[in-house]
């Protein structure tokens, strides 16, 4: 199936990322091989409380998640301030987002908004 990959606001993104001293770990994190079968496995189950796709990196550093429509208008609507938080408050415990993403599939059409973020709580996936 064909369909549209976007990438929001890199440059903010690429501020916190920077900001965190996360960059040179994340090609790890995101590795497709070594994430491939928790990908296939996160497909199976029915999501979180909010019934949401969501799965960890293979290192569980990071997570990513499906949101819903609402939510990715709320991110939007808080990207102009969104890294002079973390600039203004490097130990904010607000959990850091690092990209804001859709995927459109044109036959069957579908839309999915996505969030990578850091793991906060710092325990393996199979703790949850």
């Amino acid at each position: 199936a064909e369909g549209v990959f976007k990438i929001y606001a890199p440059k903010l993104f690429e501020e916190v990322i920077d900001l965190d001293n996360i960059f040179n770990e994340m090609a790890s994190s995101l590795d497709l091989k070594k994430n491939f079968n928790r990908i296939l496995k996160a497909g199976i189950n029915k999501g979180g409380k909010s019934g949401e796709f969501f799965f960890f990196s293979s290192d569980n550093k990071m997570l990513i998640k499906t949101i819903t429509k609402a939510e990715y208008r709320v991110m939007l609507s808080l990207m102009p301030t969104y890294s002079r938080h973390f600039k203004d408050n490097p130990f904010s415990m607000i959990a850091k987002i690092y990209g804001l993403f859709s995927f459109q599939r044109f036959a069957p059409y579908e839309k999915y908004y996505l969030i990578l973020m850091k793991n906060v709580n710092g325990y393996a996936s199979d703790c949850l």
